[in-house]
């Protein structure tokens, strides 16, 4: 699966990262590089989750 991410700068130390398709996964770094990689691996830990618990990803 491909998911639609976006990195904002916040400030300079500050940047937040979202996956708007999957409800609540939100991350945030010191750099636009870090965040992007963190959000990559809360994507891949909240599917794993769903599957975990047998339940339906919930893809907006």
């Amino acid at each position: 699966m491909k998911f639609h991410i976006v990195v904002k700068k916040v400030r300079d130390d500050l940047y937040l990262a979202s996956c708007p398709n999957l409800k609540g996964c939100h991350v945030q770094a010191t750099t636009a590089a870090e965040a992007k990689r963190l959000i990559q691996v809360a994507i891949q830990a909240l599917i794993k989750s769903y599957q975990q618990h047998h339940e339906k990803v919930d893809i907006r």
